[in-house]
């Protein structure tokens, strides 16, 4: 997956942002280890609340939640074909630790867990195979 983000730092401690990734390319639905000749597309976004507080002069801890909206599609891969659409809400809690590393540029790691509710309309698919976590490596200028 690829994504972005932005937010606004009311305070030391309160952001408020946006946020938004999806995959760069399709993946192949396997089910019981049989390609289904069948393809998903996905992406998401929505707004990013956070909160962050330092650890260390040099090291902050913040946890965040997304909360959006995102579109789903099952397509057959042979012709290109969409079997079905959906569109669902995500909630996406995180947890982040960012390290200063020079200047204003910040390192930070991301542990999270995606969240869908709403699937209905995916053949072969349902909201828990939308779901699961995530770890991320983030570089960011402050």
């Amino acid at each position: 997956m690829l994504g972005g983000e932005a937010s606004i730092h009311f305070s030391r401690h309160l952001s408020i942002g946006a946020s938004g990734g999806g995959l760069l390319a399709t993946v192949p639905i396997i089910e019981s280890g049989a390609d289904l000749g069948t393809e998903l597309r996905l992406g998401y976004g929505g707004l990013l609340f956070g909160y962050q507080t330092r650890i260390r002069s040099r090291t902050a801890l913040a946890g965040r939640l997304l909360l959006g909206a995102g579109h789903a599609s099952v397509r057959a891969a042979a012709v290109g074909a969409e079997l079905g659409a959906d569109n669902f809400v995500v909630l996406e809690p995180e947890v982040l630790v960012r390290i200063r590393a020079l200047g204003p540029v910040h390192l930070g790691f991301t542990a999270g867990y995606r969240m869908a509710f709403g699937v209905q309309d995916l053949p072969t698919l349902v909201g828990d195979d939308l779901e699961g976590t995530s770890l991320t490596i983030v570089l960011s200028i402050s």
